[in-house]
């Protein structure tokens, strides 16, 4: 139990496995809600301004973050990490999972309930990969994506009347979504990107 972020990582080929992080409030006001799950970040301890190439998160159960991010890999002023694996993660937080960097990243096999924010959000990088994930989202999008070449993939997503599913920025060129599973969205698909594939979803 924790008020404060669960795991930071910093530093290469972390392997964040298996773990359950609770939050907490401690008598004094200070409140768990409010710190991220995991958040993958370059700075801070004795591995201060390396990446974290060959990340794994996987097999975690995050709950309580419902004013924050369940697992949040952070931006990088020293290069884009790359070969971040999260995956078989539980989370509960207001935005499940957010991307802002990275090369070659898979976000494959979550389950994730999007409290108060978005599912799972790819803001930055290239060619990410968000795969058989769960995803259930009441207030923004289940899946988001800003990046170019982005996979979407046999999702199973849940999201209240007023939000789409699935959302594509202009910048998420080259997507492809295929084989997801879409119910409860106003608007399944939303895209403005050019060269989208979309083809055997179920909406």
């Amino acid at each position: 139990d924790t008020f404060g972020i669960g795991i930071t990582a910093h530093g290469p080929n972390w392997q964040i496995q298996s773990n359950t992080l609770r939050s907490i409030t401690t008598p004094d006001g200070q409140d768990g809600a409010t710190a991220n799950g995991i958040e993958c970040y370059e700075t801070g301890g004795g591995a201060t301004g390396s990446n974290f190439n060959g990340l794994v998160i996987s097999g975690n159960t995050i709950t309580g973050r419902s004013s924050a991010y369940g697992i949040y890999v952070r931006d990088s002023t020293n290069g884009d990490p790359s070969r971040v694996m999260i995956s078989d993660n539980y989370v509960s937080a207001s935005l499940g999972v957010l991307v802002s960097v990275g090369a070659d990243v898979v976000v494959k096999g979550n389950t994730v309930v999007a409290t108060t924010g978005g599912g799972i959000w790819i803001n930055a990088g290239t060619n990410p990969i968000i795969q058989g994930n769960t995803v259930s989202a009441t207030t923004a999008q289940a899946i988001k994506s800003a990046v170019t070449g982005t996979v979407i993939d046999g999702n199973i997503i849940s999201t209240s009347s007023a939000i789409e599913a699935i959302n594509l920025t202009s910048a998420s060129t080259n997507t492809v979504i295929s084989s997801n599973k879409i119910s409860g969205a106003t608007s399944g698909i939303i895209t403005n990107a050019a060269g989208t594939v979309i083809t055997s979803n179920s909406i």
